[in-house]
């Protein structure tokens, strides 16, 4: 797993969504659509705007701008997904890159040793218990700087989850 400076956005937002003390919920759509941000900040997505009167944002067109891993594990194989499709809605890229985006940050905490598996993936019932709390502190600090101190916030991605 990358350290606290380099934490992926989909790799961060489980350790800030815990459930309660010592356990994580892997929730794929929040992982997929923190991807998304991550791979827009990476420019390596972008979307076609929407023309009309019922302008429906959520329903804009995504599509590749620069196809070259960043290798990044969970970026990737997104990128491989949206690469093999003609451009489609946002929602339809957050519901279709999400199992493959949780399930790769999810098997990286997992070998790195920082959770272990409980339960039975995906389902409602399954979870992760934290084996080590340390990245849980290091994605709320990556995420949360402008509570702490709002003026030095340089990370575009700071804020966009909460504890």
């Amino acid at each position: 797993m990358t350290d606290a400076c380099t934490m992926s956005l989909p790799e961060a937002t489980p350790w800030v969504m815990r459930i309660e003390a010592g356990r994580l919920q892997f929730a794929w759509v929040e992982a997929s659509a923190a991807a998304l941000i991550d791979l827009t900040l990476a420019d390596r997505i972008d979307s076609l705007p929407n023309r009309g009167f019922f302008d429906e944002q959520d329903r804009r067109p995504l599509f590749i701008t620069d196809p070259t891993p960043l290798g990044v594990p969970e970026f990737d194989r997104a990128l491989e997904m949206l690469a093999v499709s003609k451009p489609r809605s946002i929602r339809s890229w957050i519901w279709d890159i999400g199992r493959v985006v949780s399930d790769t940050v999810r098997a990286r905490a997992v070998a790195a040793g920082l959770a272990e598996e409980v339960g039975k993936f995906p389902s409602m019932r399954g979870y992760l218990r934290v084996i080590d709390g340390s990245r849980q502190s290091f994605a709320v600090d990556m995420l949360n700087p402008s509570q702490r101190s709002p003026n030095a916030v340089v990370d575009p991605r700071a804020g966009l989850s909460s504890t």
